[in-house]
């Protein structure tokens, strides 16, 4: 399995199984998020245990109106200050959407 990312040299170890500290099952490494900070380059918890986490976060503490609102205000300013990386990154998903069927 391949972790390198662009400007990084580093390979994690040549282990094919973690173990999740949150559901505690074994699982493959690419189950397992890309950290550059843990000492083999995978996340502690599993993709399936971070993304149920991250639904949890999200239904638990809903965002407020002015936090809405600013994150809208970063998005527009990000989009007028790269122009380059907004048109790449929807030509990007406009390919995706082309590509995945339809219901």
């Amino acid at each position: 399995m391949n972790l390198s990312a662009p400007g990084r040299d580093i390979k994690p170890n040549n282990r094919q199984m973690k173990t999740c500290y949150q559901c505690l099952k074994s699982k493959e490494d690419s189950e397992f998020y890309l950290d550059n900070r843990s000492d083999d380059l995978l996340t502690a918890s599993c993709k399936e245990c971070q993304k149920a986490r991250a639904k949890d976060r999200y239904k638990n503490y809903p965002l407020t109106e002015e936090q809405k609102r600013k994150k809208y205000q970063n998005l527009v300013e990000w989009r007028k200050e790269n122009p380059e990386r907004y048109k790449e990154l929807v030509d990007k998903n406009n390919k995706k959407r082309a590509k995945s069927p339809r219901e």
